[in-house]
């Protein structure tokens, strides 16, 4: 792999302190990083309950990303249940926290891939989830457990495939990336 070409991550390359995240799996699941000021990789280790033994698992797919939630770098996985892990301190392992559980009995978390895209100020976040048939929006409160808004509003399923839509949530900066990489803000 060449340091100047990124693999092709599309659910889940997240942007956070200059640098792209994904899941990276060899040699052990961690999250890698490219700082594109100083273009170096670099690697966070996963929670340890979530180390690479735990994940593999004959016939039964381990979902799991990226995303960036309230500033903070977030780890999404669905296995067993559907948690959120969020990493109060950027590039210190033993903080990675448990941030939510959504229990996996609930059918649309069980037939659905879900990505978290925003965290609200209040202990809401959300939720995409799509299969290969389309997507719904729902936001969950963490507090409540529960879901308790959906778009489209009049939907009781699913958005057709071809009509699905992209989002980005990003702040505007006038901040080189190298300054950011090198403290002198």
């Amino acid at each position: 792999m060449s340091f100047t070409k990124i693999p092709d991550r599309e659910l889940c390359l997240a942007f956070l302190h200059g640098a792209f995240h994904w899941i990276g799996h060899c040699p052990r699941d961690s999250v890698v990083s490219f700082n594109i000021s100083n273009e170096m990789y670099g690697e966070i280790p996963l929670p340890g309950i979530l180390s690479f033994p735990r994940l593999v698992e004959v016939g039964r797919l381990v979902e799991m990303g990226i995303s960036v939630l309230g500033g903070k770098l977030s780890l999404y996985h669905k296995h067993e249940n559907f948690d959120i892990w969020v990493l109060k301190d950027y590039g210190v392992k033993e903080s990675w926290t448990k941030w939510f559980t959504i229990p996996i009995s609930y059918k649309i978390v069980r037939d659905y891939v879900i990505i978290p895209i925003y965290r609200f100020s209040v202990n809401e976040v959300l939720l995409s989830y799509f299969c290969w048939d389309g997507m719904v929006y729902r936001t969950h409160n963490v507090s409540l457990e529960s879901n308790n808004r959906i778009w489209p509003l009049h939907c009781d399923h699913y958005i057709h495939a071809s009509s699905i839509q992209d989002g980005f949530v990003y702040t505007e900066s006038l901040i080189s990336p190298k300054l950011l990489s090198t403290n002198q803000i």
